[in-house]
This record gives structure tokens, C-alpha cells and sequence, in this order.
């Protein structure tokens, strides 16, 4: 029975800091979102008619903010909230573009490497190698086609 309390109050304790959590990221994302708005505000401000003394207070209040802004972010952080999610994501290693193609250098004539780059200026193709890669392709499987359509080979 003793065991059954002890339980019932470190649940409510673990829901209490839960809550508690909840409420601190809340509070700290509504600071950074405030502290963005300042801040942007801070930068559109025009520092040429200011004398040097109202320039290097704005400065500061510019640099201050930023500085907020840092402590916010590792606080969320700290919290487990992801708060700069910026750039493109990271490709998994088997689906770059070096993963999958294979560096090849060709010998062609030039009126047909003038004829690709034509089609390329023109938009017909989006890259000669694109363009080659899939006309071999299409090669390969017209050649696997026939192969398969003769039963004598």
C-alpha cells in the first residue's frame, strides 16, 4: 500500500514537471519570436542622422539583443526543442548524386557536341549528361527487349 502512494506521487511529480516544461518552452518561444521582432525592427532603423554616441547605443542594443537571442535558443535547446531548422536537409549517403553515377569522359565530334549544346540552349534536354545516360538506358532496354523477343540467341 505504502509502494502504491509512493508511485501515485511520483507520477503526479513527473506530470507536474511535464507541465511545468511545457510551459517554460511556451514562455521561451514567445520571448525568441518577441526578441526576433525587436531585433528586426532594430536592424530597418536608419543610423544616419544619429550623432556617434545615440550610433554606438544602437549598436549595443542591436548587439544585446542578439545575445538574448543565443541564450534563448540554448535554453530551448537545453529543453529539446529544435529551434533553427534552416538550409536543406542532409540526402541519405545512397542517394547522392555521386552514389548513384559514375564519373566518364567522352571523345565526340564536334558538330554533335554543337548539336547537344543547341538542344541545351534551346531547352529541349535540362543536361547533356542527363540526355546521354537516358539514351543509353533506352539502348540497354530496347537490346534486352529484342534479346528476350528472339529465343535463338
Amino acid at each position: 500500500m505504502h509502494e502504491e502512494k509512493r508511485k501515485q506521487c511520483f507520477s503526479g511529480l513527473i506530470e507536474t514537471l511535464e507541465k511545468r516544461k511545457q510551459h517554460d518552452i511556451a514562455r521561451l518561444q514567445a520571448e525568441l519570436a518577441h526578441c526576433r521582432s525587436v531585433l528586426k525592427a532594430l536592424k530597418k532603423v536608419s543610423t544616419q542622422g544619429m550623432s556617434k554616441v545615440q550610433s554606438a547605443h544602437h549598436q549595443n542594443r542591436i548587439y544585446l539583443e542578439q545575445r538574448r537571442k543565443v541564450v534563448l535558443v540554448n535554453k530551448l535547446k537545453a529543453l529539446g526543442v529544435m529551434v533553427e531548422k534552416r538550409g536543406r536537409p542532409k540526402k541519405e549517403p545512397e542517394k547522392t548524386y555521386k552514389q548513384t553515377h559514375v564519373k566518364f569522359t567522352a571523345m565526340l565530334k564536334p558538330e554533335n557536341l554543337d548539336f547537344l549544346k543547341k538542344l541545351k540552349k534551346q531547352g529541349d534536354i535540362v543536361n547533356i549528361s542527363a540526355f546521354l545516360d537516358e539514351l543509353v538506358e533506352k539502348h540497354r532496354q530496347s537490346m534486352v527487349d529484342s534479346s528476350m523477343g528472339n529465343p535463338n540467341d
